[in-house]
């Protein structure tokens, strides 16, 4: 049995990230030990247990642990050459990146099927309508996870490393939700419909929480509690 604590070790030195202060980056680790919680909890759920078989709950998390491996790697690449770290970057390169650091940190440890394996795995994951069972719950858990406060959480950690400002996010939110995006989002984002209705909830807690945000920073809560000038 292969102790998934040293493969969980080698995905964090993978995917920590040195910033031009020197700082060392673990939101990535952050995220990596979240999605396992998150893919381990969706496949023990009756809509996925129920058809369960032949499920590599070992493969999906070592996937799952490298799956921003690509992320990580352009982002130092980024940051060695002072580019901006927010800029958008092609999911087909993110996942060849991927596939690359999965051969060059495991292929000592694991066995050459199982390595097939996880690639297979991650790349499905990012290409829309999954075939492997473990693919499907790996893209509906990074899917989860763009839908609640997580993903509001993430949006604006890249909006402050931008250089941006509450405005911008608030501005970001609103063409988002007039492109009817979430909605595109809910309804081509999931394979699994319980997965989807959580979606559906966490959405609605975010917009409850961009509302108050708006207005804060517009002022409209505070204007009522200043008396209205009476002639």
């Amino acid at each position: 049995m292969y102790d998934i604590q040293a493969i969980t070790n080698l995905a964090k030195a993978v995917l920590t990230v040195a910033t031009p202060s020197g700082v060392m980056d673990t939101s990535l680790c952050d995220r990596a030990e979240r999605l396992v919680r998150n893919v381990v909890t969706i496949g023990d759920s009756e809509e996925v247990a129920a058809a369960k078989s032949g499920v590599d709950m070992f493969c999906l998390k070592v996937a799952t642990l490298f799956s921003d491996a690509g992320l990580a790697q352009n982002l130092s690449d980024q940051f060695r050459r002072t580019e901006d770290p927010t800029k958008t970057v092609d999911a087909e390169k993110l996942v060849d990146i991927c596939e690359e650091v999965i051969e060059e940190s495991l292929a000592a440890v694991l066995e050459p099927t199982q390595t097939r394996n996880i690639r297979r795995i991650l790349r499905q994951s990012f290409a829309g309508r999954a075939e492997m069972r473990e693919a499907m719950i790996l893209s509906d858990a990074r899917n989860l996870e763009d839908m609640g406060v997580t993903g509001i959480f993430n949006e604006f950690r890249r909006q402050v490393m931008g250089g941006k400002g509450v405005a911008e996010a608030i501005e970001l939110w609103r063409m988002k939700t007039d492109y009817r995006y979430w909605e595109a989002r809910l309804k081509e984002g999931f394979h699994f419909e319980a997965v989807r209705a959580l979606a559906r909830k966490r959405l609605e807690t975010a917009k409850g929480f961009m509302k108050a945000l708006e207005n804060e920073h517009r002022g409209h809560d505070i204007s009522r509690i200043i008396p209205e000038t009476r002639g």
